[in-house]
């Protein structure tokens, strides 16, 4: 086994996401990666997220990594705006607005300034968004930040390579690592880069809390070490997937130091899993939220709107091959289903034109998923967290076999609200049809109403003085 392994390595690239965390193991088992250091800094958490999006492609499939992308002038033109002060409260985070009744707010974040928090936002606008500025809101673009760090990583990106070449020869089990050491050392250099810029700019700039959604993305990560440095309280808010096979969340070194302090999580059953299997965060600081935008939808939105048509929402990921979904899809329209793929919001339709060349179906970019839950009978997915959310619409799951993602999802899998795609499609809608209760039920158990009594005590007690205003 480890032979046909190490031959997967020196080919470049893992064929299964599970190989990933079978050579995270090893490696760490092997190594002290204690002393995975350069200059100074331990490496070793943009290692393994670095790794992650290599062997599971996001790397190249991303929208953020492809700079062609970004050469517009609705984000050129970001970069001439005058830098303003900051609020006490930075919140660094990709533009996730959604609109609640006349505004455009943060998805995930948009409590703080409801709630009279005054917020900074620095954000990424992708696909060329607008960007919302509120009540109580300072918006700058993340272009801003990234220009500067981009100029200071050309400058040291030749030097980080060669000392992480040293430092890989001092490590045993070091062939995949090695052959991917140009796309490693790009990460390390950004990583790096930020950590200095953010040193710099939390000098000047003297937030007093740090928030982020996807702590675990590069810049992000500098920040939060920088942050983590000079004593800045640092929480993540949950956006996503949290399971045993989460790198952002779970890992056992002990690494801490570009780590939130807090995180803020749906429910239980979320801060159980990183409790048991992590120690990346101290139990005491999991704290149980409740999910901000779902409860927001739920108490403000109509009921279900299902049509007499039956509709299969399929929502896709970065990470997946179009591939992935051309088997269910012939099958639902065989079976007369009406098909609707949702695309993932760093994702375009072009990704998919072989599909939509052979199949009838409707495409969804901008669309609220949410929304499309309401008229959906049945939804589909490899890996994304729609299935976990889907199940508080009533809405039941098939999980798509992929290259090992589906396992991220096996602990929905209960042949009763959530069903593997291993049979013919149409006996798996005999098996989900009717099972809306239970669905449900099943769907409360993973998100908790959001509290915003318990945040507000939780933000007293980290005895700061915060600037707040009226609603």
């Amino acid at each position: 086994m480890f032979g046909n392994f190490r031959k997967k390595c020196l080919e470049g690239f893992f064929i299964n996401i599970n190989d990933y965390f079978y050579y995270i193991e090893k490696f760490r088992k092997r190594n002290n990666v204690n002393n995975f250091k350069i200059n100074g800094i331990n490496i070793w958490n943009i290692i393994r997220m670095a790794l992650f999006n290599i062997s599971n492609q996001d790397h190249f499939k991303h929208y953020s990594k492809k700079t062609m992308n970004f050469i517009s002038w609705n984000n050129l033109k970001n970069l001439i705006y005058l830098f303003p002060k900051i609020s006490d409260i930075l919140a660094l985070t990709p533009n996730v607005r959604v609109k609640f009744k006349d505004i455009y707010g943060n998805k995930f974040l948009n409590w703080l300034p409801e709630n009279g928090y005054k917020t900074t936002f620095l954000e990424y606008p992708t696909k060329n968004k607008t960007i919302y500025g509120n009540k109580n809101e300072i918006i700058i673009p993340m272009e801003k930040i990234i220009l500067k760090i981009l100029i200071m990583e050309k400058f040291t990106s030749k030097n980080i390579k060669n000392e992480l070449y040293k430092k890989l020869k001092e490590f045993e089990y070091n062939d995949f690592m090695l052959k991917n050491i140009d796309y490693l050392s790009s990460y390390i250099s950004r990583y790096i880069s930020s950590i200095y810029f953010f040193r710099n700019f939390f000098k000047r700039q003297k937030p007093k809390i740090l928030f982020s959604i996807s702590h675990y993305s590069t810049i992000n990560k500098g920040a939060i070490k920088a942050a983590n440095e000079i004593g800045i309280p640092t929480i993540d808010v949950q956006h996503g997937l949290i399971n045993k096979k989460s790198p952002g969340y779970i890992d056992t070194s002990g690494i801490k130091e570009d780590t939130p302090q807090y995180l803020f999580v749906y429910g239980k059953y979320f801060k159980d899993i990183i409790s048991e299997n992590s120690n990346l965060f101290e139990k005491e600081n999991i704290i149980i939220s409740g999910n901000y935008y779902l409860t927001k939808y739920n108490t403000s939105n109509k009921k279900r709107k299902i049509k007499n048509e039956e509709i299969l929402l399929i929502t896709t990921q970065p990470a997946v091959d179009e591939n992935a979904y051309i088997n269910i899809i012939r099958e639902a329209l065989k079976i007369k289903l009406k098909v609707i793929l949702k695309i993932h919001p760093s994702e375009s339709k072009e990704k998919y034109k072989t599909i939509l060349n052979e199949f009838d179906i409707t495409i969804k970019e901008k669309e609220n998923i949410y929304e499309l839950f309401n008229i959906s009978k049945y939804h589909a997915t490899v890996f994304s967290t729609s299935a976990v959310e889907s199940l508080v619409f009533g809405v039941p799951n098939i999980i798509i076999p992929w290259k090992g993602y589906e396992t991220q999802l096996d602990f929905l899998i209960d042949n009763k609200t959530t069903v593997l795609y291993n049979k013919p499609l149409e006996k798996i809608i005999k098996t989900l049809r009717n099972n809306t209760s239970i669905t449900y039920e099943k769907g409360s158990y993973f998100f908790e109403p959001w509290n915003q009594d318990k945040i507000n005590d939780f933000l007293k007690n980290l005895d700061i003085k915060i600037e707040k205003v009226e609603k």
